[in-house]
């Protein structure tokens, strides 16, 4: 009696358990950047880190990694977050061995995704998850600013209108530093600002004041000639005509999409001026980050390969408020790292949800 019952258990188990699940199963409903992927390698790799050979092919000197990278042709890769930000925090994420890796677009992220997996020199590896800017409604009354009037923010201004001291960052898809109502607020980087005049630029067209721009970071917090902040897209296809998606990043965080001017506005817009709105804190310091582009289909969004950096990057150099506007219903344990990151470095974060009238998890909310 005893065998055949145990033969039952086993029929139930084999009928019932699900297939073997493969590493992107998780993913297959997520948007993310074809030819993209953000992987961790393990400790075991020592001090190898990955280089673009001459077949213009990348190589680690690991022969079961370099198989994969042939087959697949990844022909670049760079660090996801510079060791100079790393470096900064107090509480340090292990981000030492993560890069963001390009390969060829034909290939299946997610099936590349398993591949590198299965291997043991692989501590963690995901796709380049988009998320998206929600969007700012556009009634014809918006810019009476209702939302101060029902936190009651006016009856907080009576006793301050904040601080110069406190620094918000904003996460997301590029800031017009040359708006009249967001200039007096920029955070200029102290480390860059090597004649310490805090002059925001000198000409309207490029952010920065000629005099420090010496392409040296002379801050060693990972980026040279950052003086308002960093913009960290990099090698994004499908961008808008005109829209900055290199393969490089650079100092200039203006962004097509007007979404991360209107956000920088609501939180540090200069008040009592005359003009525009009045930011949340009228003598704030906001400083100014491009992780998010404008695609072709007029929408906003912010890759994880910028925005995972672009969290730590605000830690690192003093911002207390972090601003996520925007989301998705996929899960990223790198995100979350860097977040919990930020959090244990001092900053107080704030993201999005709710503005799809969908009650479904959005991350990182």
């Amino acid at each position: 009696m005893t065998r055949y019952l145990f033969a039952l258990i086993a029929l139930i188990v084999s009928v019932s358990a699900p297939a073997f699940a493969k590493a992107g199963d998780q993913w297959t409903d997520s948007e993310f950047i074809a030819g993209h992927l953000i992987i961790t390698l393990d400790e075991n790799v020592g001090t190898r880190v990955p280089v673009v050979g001459k077949d213009g092919i990348v190589e680690i000197g690991v022969a079961s990694l370099d198989e994969i990278f042939k087959e697949f042709e990844v022909t670049n890769t760079w660090r996801l977050v510079h060791d100079g930000t790393l470096n900064r925090l107090k509480v340090q994420p292990d981000f030492y061995r993560t890069y963001v890796m390009v390969f060829r677009a034909e290939y299946p992220a997610l099936d590349v995704l398993d591949r590198f997996a299965s291997n043991s020199f692989v501590r963690n590896v995901e796709p380049d998850l988009l998320y998206h800017t929600f969007r700012n409604p556009n009634d014809q009354y918006w810019s009476l600013q209702w939302d101060k009037r029902i936190v009651g923010a006016d009856y907080v201004w009576d006793i301050s209108t904040g601080s110069s001291n406190i620094i918000c960052a904003g996460i997301d898809v590029g800031v017009d530093w040359n708006h009249p109502d967001l200039v007096s607020s920029l955070w200029i980087n102290p480390g860059e600002d090597l004649n310490n005049n805090h002059l925001v630029w000198d000409y309207s067209d490029y952010p920065g004041d000629t005099e420090d721009m010496d392409a040296i970071d002379n801050d060693s917090n990972g980026y040279a000639d950052d003086f308002l902040g960093w913009d960290f897209i990099r090698n994004i296809p499908d961008c808008v005509d005109g829209e900055d998606c290199d393969n490089r990043t650079d100092n200039n965080m203006f962004g097509m999409n007007s979404h991360g001017t209107h956000v920088g506005g609501i939180m540090a817009a200069t008040g009592n001026n005359g003009i525009g709105v009045a930011g949340m804190s009228w003598v704030g310091t906001l400083m100014a980050l491009r992780a998010g582009f404008q695609s072709e289909d007029g929408q906003g969004y912010l890759p994880q390969s910028a925005t995972t950096p672009a969290i730590l990057y605000a830690a690192a150099n003093g911002a207390k408020i972090l601003n996520m506007s925007y989301g998705g219903p996929s899960s990223s344990s790198d995100a979350q790292i860097a977040i919990n990151a930020a959090w244990d470095n001092g900053a107080i974060l704030f993201a999005a949800s709710g503005n799809d009238g969908s009650t479904e998890l959005q991350y990182p909310a």
